[in-house]
Order: structure tokens, then sequence, then C-alpha cells
């Protein structure tokens, strides 16, 4: 975790969901940027 992302959690006036970004993604990337270029 970075040093800002720290802080943040540390000092956020409500709970902080945080989650690690490793590990297989469960979105398919190439459909998603299928959607991004239809019209």
């Amino acid at each position: 975790m970075g040093s800002v992302a720290e802080k943040i959690i540390r000092q956020a006036p409500c709970p902080v969901y945080t989650v690690k970004s490793f590990g297989p993604s469960l979105v398919d990337d190439k459909l998603e940027a299928e959607k991004e270029d239809a019209p």
C-alpha cells in the first residue's frame, strides 16, 4: 500500500475498503475494450 492510500485510510471519517491490485482480472479486458469502441 502506498503512503497516500495509508494516509487516506488513517484519516478518513468513514470506513474505507481496500483491495490489492494483483491476481487475475474478473472482467475480460478484450470485451471491455470492444464495448468502449462501440458506437
